[in-house]
């Protein structure tokens, strides 16, 4: 079985099989009982960061996204924000979760399982724009409130834009510039990689990475203002950053 599952992947992807811990690989495969031993080859390498195997899955994203926001009538832009979460979700994780690349079964072959993945991502930010901006079209400026930032401002007062203000300048110079870059200055995710010399993937994980430490830090500068009675500001940012209508310049131009 595991000669033939090497065999099987070897045959898709020579040089990508080359990459990668062998024996690892079969271990890993154990779990999964499809036979789309290709398409599992290119998971597993993915999540072993194998530089080739992420841009085999950002192609493989690009085009299952397509086809999914076309069928939706979807802009370029909406195309590009359904990819970024995909991309995140899958060698990332949201909300604490696993990379959902570990989801996949190799029952059916990648592109179609992206494709389910891409299509309900479009589909929940849609909804999104649709309950938050309900007479504007997706093409509308960002609003300029959130209803979890309101809610955060109204029970915290001003100690919640101090301790965020507070955690900022607190983090790293190398941090807040990715966080400026990223989010003040608008630098897509391939910009970002170029502007670091690194991969997008590695892009990707330190936003969640560098965005979690800046929740974490506001959270202990809250507490130390307000004790117990500070909120879970982590869950609520979560929840925010989860928006269609939301982003950190949109948080930092509330709090003036």
């Amino acid at each position: 079985m595991s000669e033939e599952l090497l065999q099987l992947a070897g045959q898709a992807h020579p040089q990508l099989l080359a990459t990668v811990d062998a024996a690892r690989f079969v271990t890993f495969a154990k779990t999964k009982p499809g036979p789309y031993a290709g398409d599992l080859l290119v998971t597993f390498a993915a999540l072993e960061q194998q530089a080739k195997a992420l841009d085999l899955l950002e192609q493989y994203v690009k085009r299952e996204v397509a086809g999914a926001v076309s069928r939706m009538g979807g802009t370029e832009s909406f195309a590009a924000e359904v990819e970024q979460r995909l991309f995140t979700h899958l060698v990332v994780g949201a909300e604490g979760k696993a990379p959902k690349l570990h989801e996949y079964s190799a029952r059916g072959p990648i592109g179609a399982w992206l494709r389910a993945a891409a299509l309900g991502i479009a589909l929940n930010l849609r909804r999104a724009q649709r309950s938050t901006t309900p007479d504007s079209d997706e093409n509308a400026p960002i609003a300029a409130s959130n209803p979890e930032i309101d809610c955060l401002k109204a029970s915290c007062g001003e100690s919640f834009g101090v301790a965020f203000r507070e955690a900022m300048a607190s983090m790293e110079p190398k941090e807040r510039n990715l966080l400026r870059l990223r989010f003040i200055d608008g630098l897509t995710l391939p910009a970002l990689a170029t502007y670091f010399r690194v991969h997008r993937a590695t892009v990707v994980r330190w936003l969640a990475e560098v965005t979690e430490r800046l929740f974490q830090l506001t959270q202990q500068r809250l507490e130390q203002r307000l004790g117990s009675a500070a909120p879970n500001v982590v869950s609520v940012l979560r929840a925010a950053g989860s928006r269609a209508d939301f982003s950190l310049n949109q948080l930092l131009g509330s709090l003036g």
